[in-house]
């Protein structure tokens, strides 16, 4: 129990911290006009981001309860731990605090479920130390404010990493009943949900039968497509906008020709390939499940996304501390690989 605490207060730290620094650095403005935070919230931004409805529907139920004098209260805590000057609703008039100050507490709760979510994995795929699992976790919610530099951020990025790999974690323990509704949970937030039952697919695929795996991930690739279809074309067909931005042949192609060779890419490949790959025979399916959905997400940023804003990689971060994290016990003494992990 004491245990538990310890690990839950870390985690809390961190969150509010990484919270903080990117609500300080790059506060969820969105794009005014297009999807502003209270367009979104209130269901009236443009597509494709309004399709992402999860986070603000629950930012409006919680706040439909509250009384109107809420914010005050809501702010109160925040301001006791430092977090005064991310208050930038108290000089914008369009954001409503109450709105404002529920989804920052959702944020700080998103992040610590991310590390928990990590951690959990972690101690699923690898052998070892509890407390190296739990600095696993913090690491990767420290990582957080990183995904949001040089562009915008909307209401439901700090969401969707945590949903994905909920989701995906109850798939690979084959926990269906958690499953399901984690899925749907994670495809009302955001699209790449749809990666979720590949990835386990994949990281069940050498255990299961492959007609039986076959036939479940064909049923939740067409629930997750039913979601977002009834999302694009029904409950939001009236929004202004197209159900995807694709930008292939104008800023990433600039990218890819002029900017390839910035010094953040060369870190950023420098840091996958020599952390990643070492020992990757070794390493787990479920860990390399998620290094395939950053390809794909990769892919799918290059024609409907812009190619160097990190956020769109969040769902794939677990994934990459995953595989790192042997890569860097290992350069100092520690073996968290299962005696009997073998080539996978």
């Amino acid at each position: 129990m004491v245990r538990r605490i310890a690990a839950a207060g870390t985690l809390l730290i961190v969150a509010v911290l990484a919270a903080g620094n990117w609500l300080y650095r790059n506060p969820p403005v969105g794009r005014p006009g297009l999807a502003s935070f209270e367009d979104m919230i209130q269901g009236t931004a443009h597509r494709p981001h309004v399709t992402r409805a999860l986070i603000p529907l629950a930012v409006r139920a919680i706040s439909q309860v509250l009384p109107a004098t809420a914010s005050d209260a809501l702010k109160r805590p925040l301001r006791f731990v430092g977090l005064k000057y991310v208050f930038f609703p108290d000089t914008d008039p369009e954001i409503k605090p109450t709105h404002y100050f529920v989804w920052v507490y959702l944020v700080i709760a998103s992040l610590m479920l991310l590390g928990e979510g990590t951690r959990q994995f972690l101690a699923t795929i690898y052998t070892g130390d509890p407390r190296l699992f739990l600095a696993g976790g913090a690491l990767t919610v420290a990582m957080w404010p990183l995904l949001g530099r040089y562009y915008v951020s909307y209401v439901y990025d700090p969401f969707t990493p945590t949903l994905f790999l909920w989701a995906f974690l109850a798939g690979i323990r084959g926990k269906w009943i958690a499953y399901y509704p984690l899925l749907l949970l994670a495809a009302l937030n955001k699209e790449t949900a749809i990666l979720v039952p590949l990835a386990v697919s994949y990281t069940l695929g050498d255990s299961r039968p492959w007609r039986s795996m076959a036939k479940r991930t064909l049923a939740d690739l067409a629930i997750v497509a039913a979601v977002l279809g009834v999302l694009g074309a029904i409950v939001f067909r009236g929004n202004p906008g197209p159900i995807a931005e694709f930008h292939l042949l104008g800023h990433n192609l600039n990218y890819v020709v002029l900017y390839l060779a910035l010094p953040q890419t060369a870190l950023i490949l420098v840091l996958v390939v020599g952390l990643c790959l070492p020992d990757w025979r070794r390493k787990p399916r479920a860990a390399k499940a998620l290094a395939l959905v950053a390809v794909a997400l990769v892919g799918a940023a290059l024609f409907a996304g812009f190619i160097d804003e990190l956020r769109q990689y969040a769902e794939s971060v677990p994934g990459f501390v995953a595989l790192a994290f042997p890569t860097v016990l290992l350069a100092i003494g520690v073996n968290v690989f299962a005696p009997q992990s073998g080539p996978s």
